[in-house]
């Protein structure tokens, strides 16, 4: 074939792989895409998971660096020798590459984010977010954190942690027990997944290094369907991100319903210290968004003023954490994301993790979230 003829059909692949989001229905993507391509694959990926105690996605990620480079070593050796044909054929090849990862992701799993909103799908009704509502909400979300935080402790699920503990408090029971736990709160929260495979979440050692160096609790990776948690983050945090990254394998794609359904999850799961997990980052969600809004109400709800002393030092570990990993790196990380996102269809980017509050509110003005 022509070398131009293949730069031109590779641009074409590439152009409409892109494209392709847009141009489907949301018929399409609920009756055919969700049930019968994006289920079966997640399923396929979840038994693969399932196999092996380590993580796939690390695997992955090696051989794509390492073939990429070899593809590179190779084109310059053809360039050298070609001139302008082969550099026709280099970028053909490169068009070509990235033409498979774009419709591969999107089949996969990144059509999810073109779904209609889980408000719309579930027909729950939208409710204004007003500074009442949202104090409201983050003195429901202090109560259950507290409460499930003594709970936590009283059931030995969880050991008390100091006012300044490095990585505050320690969760005694198991990383298999509260997984399985958060697994089973999804048949309740997401019932249409139910019957699907989906593997554990992973705690990557080499992956963690890297989250931890770009801001990042935990990452879907499609292409293996693997959960991956940071393992370097205070232990109350693990069933939160759990949560989110497992409602990513479920086919929610947008960070804000993750973060919902994640929070659903914990309440669901039946244990005292994912609830607490869950509602502990619900509130400082909460409370972020109440400040924006009205400073002054923020502030007589403040962790120091109504969260106890084990939440308010989980609270001020996990916030250490974060500040000690603080970079240029963690800078580009997040815009780069904060892109990505934009391009699919999260018009908020890294914004719309705090969009959660609005799908609580209207719970909590239906009555799903009582203290």
């Amino acid at each position: 074939m022509n070398p131009w003829t293949r730069l031109a059909l590779s641009a074409a692949a590439l152009l409409l792989g892109a494209l392709f989001p847009r141009l489907v229905s949301s018929a399409f993507l609920e009756t055919i895409y969700f049930p019968a391509i994006f289920g079966p694959i997640a399923s396929a990926l979840g038994s693969l998971g399932h196999l092996v105690p380590f993580s796939l996605a690390q695997i992955f990620v090696l051989f794509v660096v390492l073939g990429l480079a070899v593809l590179i070593w190779k084109q310059v050796g053809r360039i050298r020798e070609g001139g302008r044909r082969a550099v026709v054929i280099a970028a053909s090849q490169w068009l070509t590459v990235a033409a498979v990862v774009v419709w591969t992701f999107h089949i996969f799993w990144g059509l999810n984010y073109s779904r209609d909103p889980f408000a719309e799908r579930t027909g729950l009704p939208e409710v204004e977010v007003t500074a009442e509502r949202l104090s409201r909400l983050t003195r429901v979300l202090a109560a259950e954190t507290n409460h499930s935080y003594e709970q936590a402790v009283a059931f030995g699920e969880l050991d008390e942690a100091e006012t300044e503990a490095e990585r505050g408090s320690t969760i005694l029971v198991s990383r298999e027990t509260y997984l399985n736990a958060l697994a089973q709160g999804y048949r309740s929260v997401l019932p249409r997944s139910r019957d699907r495979s989906f593997s554990t979440p992973k705690f990557p050692y080499v992956a963690s290094w890297f989250l931890s160096l770009t801001g990042t609790s935990g990452i879907y990776f499609p292409f293996t369907g693997e959960a991956s948690v940071n393992r370097g983050m205070p232990d109350v945090s693990f069933p939160f991100v759990a949560a989110h990254e497992m409602a990513h394998q479920r086919g929610v794609a947008r960070e804000d319903e993750a973060n919902a359904l994640g929070y659903l999850a914990c309440r669901s799961s039946g244990l005292w210290v994912t609830r607490y997990s869950g509602a502990l980052a619900a509130y400082r969600r909460a409370w972020s968004a109440l400040y924006r809004s009205e400073p002054d109400s923020a502030r007589a709800l403040a962790p120091s003023q109504i969260l106890d002393e084990g939440p308010q030092a989980d609270r001020l570990a996990i916030r250490r954490f974060w500040d000690k990993h603080q970079g240029v790196t963690q800078d580009v990380a997040q815009k780069t994301y904060d892109t990505y996102l934009k391009a699919n269809a999260q018009t908020d980017g890294v914004l719309s993790y705090g969009r959660m509050i609005d799908i609580l509110i209207s719970l909590e003005e239906m009555g799903m979230i009582a203290p």
